[in-house]
């Protein structure tokens, strides 16, 4: 009877320990990332105004509090901050996200007038609480990336002289044009 006790309490304490370890394996692989996902236009003119979808999907199986979408200004390179300026920068979710819910918020930037061409990366940065406590037990923060293009639709336009050739690509240019058998027409 003793033999078959102490069997049945080894038994107990190798199951219990095996539950232990198998709940803490799945507790480590449990993500703290929520699902994020941008919709934005990737081409731009000056002046145009640029809205950014960002949608978060609570993918970490447990409840996401006090969720934020902001633009990082910090992570913006000179020529990018130069490029756009933010309008709507920062845009809170609802304050509880449960599990697989989905939500979307919309930031919004302006493309400067003085915007060269080219690419710029504006970098969106979603922080949450995952946790039981509205604090959150564990923070997360994911950065995205949206790559926008600036066309600008300036002329470009190439001078040749006597002794001269000149490439004008961006800016105002005033040239006074002669031409033969009519009378002086100003050229802008």
């Amino acid at each position: 009877m003793n033999k078959s006790i102490t069997i049945f309490l080894i038994l107990l304490m190798l199951f219990s320990t095996l539950g232990t370890y198998i709940g803490a394996q799945d507790e480590d692989t449990k993500s703290l990332i929520p699902e994020v996902s941008l919709d934005y236009p990737t081409e731009a003119t000056p002046n145009q105004e640029i809205k950014v979808s960002v949608k978060v999907k609570n993918t970490v199986q447990d409840v996401m509090w006090d969720t934020l979408a902001y633009i990082d200004e910090d992570s913006m390179t000179k020529e990018a901050k130069s490029a756009f300026q933010i309008v709507e920068g920062k845009k809170l979710f609802p304050i509880r996200m449960d599990p697989d819910q989905e939500e979307t918020v919309i930031l919004t930037v302006k493309v400067t007038t003085k915007a060269l061409s080219g690419e710029y990366l504006l970098p969106i940065v979603v922080a949450t609480g995952i946790g039981g406590c509205r604090e959150g037990c564990e923070p997360s923060l994911l950065t995205v990336f949206s790559t926008i293009k600036i066309k600008r639709s300036d002329p470009l336009i190439t001078l040749e002289f006597d002794k001269y050739q000149i490439d004008i690509e961006q800016g105002v240019c005033e040239v006074e044009l002669v031409v033969p058998y009519l009378p002086n027409i100003p050229f802008r």
